[in-house]
């Protein structure tokens, strides 16, 4: 497996996609796999190198950002391909290998892709709604996009950079800081927001996740509440991540094992 993109839905289901399988795998809390992709369409290739994912809880509805098909496509509940909008290019509603996707919940879908570095937002049925391209968001290149829960959206850049933007996509804040240490990002891919405003960002080159406070007048950047480290990562310490499950690898389910 190559898991890629994680999202959960209301039911506590996990949502994931695999980049080596190309599949879509719909999982219980206890990691058990309820359906799939490749099972619920008879077994056809609908994806080609998934990356991104978010749940709709309006639609329910799955959006992936089927990267090596340059488009999104649309699943049910069950993992059944409903629809798919986006075609290779570089006009308004084409793409060039989507990476990032994320839904407010609110009829919005906001896709960002690698390439050619720009946001394209959608209503859910993949309607063309607005562009922005990174250097106008004051970014560089873009790798991830999270829904705040105040309104507005979080971006992550490839080449490091976490923003939040309100909902005309202009900047609000900007979080932490590029550098080394604790608190600090070089190279930010994944990311999400809690219902509280805090952010989880994946500072790849370190190999830990962060996770951030919400910026306030207070603490205008955010602050570090705490830090998850991989077993491999170049800034892995002496203290294990407190892992509550893990699901799919022999290591990680030895892993867990030891710090029961």
């Amino acid at each position: 497996m190559e898991p890629w993109g994680i999202a959960g839905d209301e039911k506590g289901r996990l949502l994931v996609t695999d980049r080596r399988s190309n599949d879509l795998l719909v999982l219980s809390h206890k990691g058990e796999i309820i359906s799939s992709a490749r099972k619920a369409n008879e077994n056809n290739k609908v994806l080609n190198e998934p990356t991104g994912l978010c749940w709709d809880s309006h639609t329910k509805s799955i959006f992936v950002a089927d990267s090596g098909n340059h488009r999104v496509a649309v699943f049910d509940e069950k993992a059944k391909l409903k629809f798919s909008f986006g075609r290779k290019g570089a006009k308004n509603g084409e793409f060039s290998r989507p990476v990032g996707i994320a839904s407010n919940g609110r009829g919005k879908l906001f896709v960002v892709q690698v390439d050619d570095a720009r946001l394209q937002v959608f209503d859910t049925k993949g309607n063309f709604i607005q562009e922005k391209k990174a250097t106008e968001l004051g970014m560089d290149y873009l790798w991830d996009v999270t829904c705040m829960p105040s309104g507005g959206v979080g971006l992550s850049s490839a080449l490091g950079g976490l923003t939040i933007y309100d909902e005309s996509l202009k900047p609000k804040a900007s979080l932490a800081n590029r550098g080394i240490g604790r608190g600090n990002y070089l190279f930010t891919t994944g990311l999400a927001a809690d219902g509280e405003g805090r952010v989880l960002a994946c500072a790849k080159t370190q190999g830990k996740v962060m996770l951030l406070s919400p910026p306030s007048k207070r603490s205008p950047r955010g602050h570090v509440l705490t830090e998850i480290l991989s077993t491999d990562g170049p800034d892995y310490g002496a203290v294990k991540p407190a892992m509550l499950a893990s699901y799919g690898t022999i290591s990680a389910k030895k892993q867990v094992k030891e710090q029961m």
